[in-house]
C-alpha cells in the first residue's frame, strides 16, 4: 500500500505531465486523512483550475492560505485566478453570455476583489440577466460609498495621474443607477442620481419655462445622437400646435432630411448662426416641459424621404412578389449588434427578399469578408456617401415592404416615417424601452421583439420567422401596398 508521500509523489508527477484530473483525484484521496494540508489545498487548486473549475480553486486556495497565511506561491496563483475570473466575465460579457459572465464577476467578488470597478461590472450584470432590485440595490450602495460631501456635484475626488477610473464607474452609477430605478417605477429614488449638470447657455435668450406664447419663436436644438433626434423632433410639433414659430438647430449632416418636417418653420445647421428668437430648450434637458402638453400635433410620418430618390430606388429594385425586407444588424454599441446568422435565417425564408443596409460594425466587417448568405443583397456601402446622412436610406425604407433592425437610429427612422419596422431589442434595454413586462413601443407602425433569454437572439428570430409567414402569404398573393410609383 502506498504511503501518503509516495502517494503526494505520483499526483505530483502526474501534474507536471499535464494530466490534472487524475492529480486531482490522487490529491482527493490524501485530503482525507490530511484535509488541512496546505500544499495538498494548493496543488489540488492547481488542478482544479486547469480542469476549468475557477471556483473550487479558489476556495481550495483560500483553505489553504487560512492553514498557512504564508504559502506565497498559493497566495499569487490566487490572484492569478482572481483576473482570470475577471477576463472570463469580460469575455463572457462581450459575447452576450450574461449568465457565465454573471457567475464568473460573483467569483472575483466572493474571493476579495470588491472594488467599485469591480462592484459596477457586477450590478450591471445583474441588470443584464433582469435582476433590476439587485442591481437597483448595488448602485445604490455604490453611490453612497462613492458620493463625495466635498464636491458640488457629489463625483469621488480622483487621482487622474494614478490612473484612476473612478471617474467612469461614477458615470456608470448616475446613469444606470437612475435608469434600474426608473425601470422599476420608482422615480422618487431615481432623482437621486440626478446629475447636477453645470448651467448651460445656449444664447442671451432665456430657457423656455414651458409655458405657450401663441407667436413667440421658440428655438429647439437636437443636441442628441441621430436616432435620439428623430424620435425627439416630434416635439416641435407640439410646439407649433401650441401656437409658436419653430425654430431647429441639429446636426448639419440631418438638414436635408428633416427640411420636410412640416412643423418646423425654419431649419439651421450647428455652428451657424442662430436667428433672432424669444426662448430656447435642448432636447437632452428640457423635453419633459413639452411633453407636458401631451401630444397634439404629432402626426405620423414626420420623416419622409425625397420622392425623386425613392422613385429611383423602387425602379432600381422593381416589383416583386416576394416580401422584400430592408435589415440592419449593427448599433453604436456592439452588444445590440445582430450576429450575420440572423441574415442567414431570414434568407433562408421561401418568398423573401433581404436588402442589408448594415453600414458599420462587425457584422459589415463579416459581410464584407465572406460570400453573402443566400437570399440576401448588400447594399449599405452604396448609401448616403454624400454630406447628407440617411437621405438615400430613407429612400430604400420607403420601397421595402418591412424594416428590420436592433435598436439603433435606423429603427427609429423607420418609425417616424411611418414604415413597418420590427426591433430586436436586448432584454435590459435602454430605459426609454420600458421594463421587459410592460415594453414601450413609440411609433405605431413598430413592434418590438424583446430578447426572454439574455445575450440570445433564438427564441426572437422563432418568433420574427413565424410571424413572417403570414405577410410572405400576402405579398405573393398580391396584398401590403405596392412600391412608390
Amino acid at each position: 500500500m502506498s504511503t501518503l508521500l509516495e502517494l503526494f509523489s505520483q499526483a505530483v508527477t502526474l501534474q507536471q505531465a499535464g494530466r490534472h484530473g487524475q492529480a486531482a483525484r490522487l490529491y482527493r484521496r490524501l485530503l482525507v486523512h490530511a484535509p488541512d494540508h496546505p500544499a495538498i489545498l494548493a496543488n489540488l487548486a492547481v488542478a482544479e483550475a486547469e480542469e476549468h473549475n475557477l471556483g473550487g480553486a479558489l476556495l481550495l486556495l483560500e483553505r489553504a492560505l487560512r492553514t498557512e497565511p504564508s504559502l506565497e506561491q498559493a497566495r499569487k496563483h490566487q490572484s492569478s485566478l482572481l483576473l482570470r475570473a475577471k477576463t472570463l466575465a469580460i469575455t463572457h460579457y462581450n459575447a452576450q453570455r450574461m449568465p457565465e459572465a454573471l457567475q464568473a464577476i460573483r467569483l472575483t467578488i466572493r474571493f476579495g476583489d470588491d472594488i467599485p470597478q469591480t462592484r459596477a461590472v457586477y450590478a450591471r450584470l445583474l441588470s443584464e440577466v433582469g435582476d433590476l432590485r439587485g442591481a437597483a440595490a448595488e448602485y445604490d450602495a455604490l453611490f453612497a460609498a462613492l458620493k463625495s460631501p466635498a464636491s458640488e456635484d457629489g463625483a469621488p475626488q480622483l487621482d487622474p495621474a494614478a490612473g484612476d477610473t473612478l471617474g467612469a464607474v461614477w458615470n456608470d452609477v448616475l446613469l444606470l443607477g437612475w435608469s434600474s430605478h426608473l425601470l422599476l417605477g420608482d422615480p422618487l429614488s431615481a432623482d437621486r442620481y440626478a446629475r447636477k449638470t453645470p448651467p448651460f447657455t445656449l444664447s442671451d435668450r432665456p430657457i423656455w419655462d414651458g409655458i405657450p406664447k401663441p407667436g413667440a419663436r421658440i428655438l429647439y436644438a437636437l443636441d442628441m445622437a441621430f436616432g435620439d433626434a428623430f424620435q425627439y423632433v416630434r416635439q416641435v410639433a407640439i410646439l407649433k400646435a401650441l401656437g409658436m414659430t419653430t425654430i431647429v438647430v441639429c446636426n448639419r449632416k440631418l438638414v436635408r432630411l428633416l427640411a420636410r418636417c412640416p412643423f418646423i418653420d425654419r431649419l439651421v445647421a450647428s455652428g451657424e448662426a442662430m436667428p433672432e428668437h424669444d426662448a430656447w430648450l435642448l432636447s437632452s434637458r428640457h423635453g419633459e416641459r413639452v411633453n407636458d402638453h401631451g401630444s397634439a400635433g404629432i402626426a405620423f410620418p414626420y420623416i419622409q424621404a425625397e420622392s425623386d430618390l425613392t422613385a429611383v430606388w423602387a425602379a432600381r429594385l422593381g416589383a416583386s412578389r416576394r416580401l422584400r425586407i430592408a435589415t440592419n444588424l449593427s448599433a453604436s454599441s456592439p452588444l445590440r449588434d445582430l450576429p450575420i446568422s440572423v441574415l442567414e435565417e431570414l434568407g433562408r425564408l421561401d418568398g423573401v427578399e433581404i436588402l442589408d443596409i448594415t453600414k458599420s460594425g462587425s457584422a459589415l466587417a463579416a459581410l464584407r469578408s465572406g460570400p453573402l448568405p443566400a437570399g440576401v443583397s448588400h447594399i449599405g456601402d452604396a448609401l448616403d456617401t454624400g454630406p447628407d446622412a440617411f437621405v438615400e436610406t430613407a429612400a430604400v425604407l420607403e420601397a421595402v415592404d418591412l424594416v428590420i433592425t436592433t435598436d439603433t437610429s435606423i429603427a427609429h427612422l423607420a418609425g417616424a416615417m411611418g414604415r413597418p419596422v420590427w426591433v430586436f431589442l436586448r432584454l435590459m434595454a435602454d430605459c426609454r424601452w420600458g421594463p421587459p413586462e410592460h415594453p414601450a413601443c413609440h411609433y405605431p407602425t413598430m413592434r418590438v421583439f424583446r430578447q426572454t433569454v439574455p445575450g440570445s437572439w433564438a427564441d426572437v428570430l422563432y418568433r420574427m420567422k413565424r410571424d413572417l409567414v403570414p405577410m410572405i402569404e400576402d405579398k405573393a398573393g398580391g396584398g401590403l401596398r405596392p412600391l412608390p410609383a
